[in-house]
């Protein structure tokens, strides 16, 4: 496991389980937009995260240690829509 694919699994792990859910990781995250290294790396986040297909559901979905295909999939799928989620609504799409 590369380091990049440490480093998205613990991103997933901070947006699946956020004390309060997406909207208030949203609230606390809104006031620093205005920092350009925030913008800088929520635009790689999102970059990585622009499908269920890309590099960052995958590397989640090997994170988590899933072999089974559906499994991978419903996981990859979820990542990617709660990522989007937290994108649109910081104005990043």
């Amino acid at each position: 496991m590369t380091s990049w694919s440490l480093a998205v699994g613990f991103q997933s792990f901070c947006v699946q389980n956020y004390p309060g859910g997406l909207d208030t990781l949203v609230q606390e995250i809104l006031p620093r937009m205005d920092h350009r290294l925030i913008l800088e790396g929520l635009l790689k986040i999102a970059e990585k995260f622009a499908s269920p297909t890309h590099v960052g559901p995958k590397f989640v979905a090997d994170f988590d240690g899933l072999t089974d295909a559906e499994e991978r999939a419903l996981r990859q799928r979820d990542t990617y829509e709660k990522v989007n989620y937290l994108m649109e609504k910081l104005g990043i799409t």
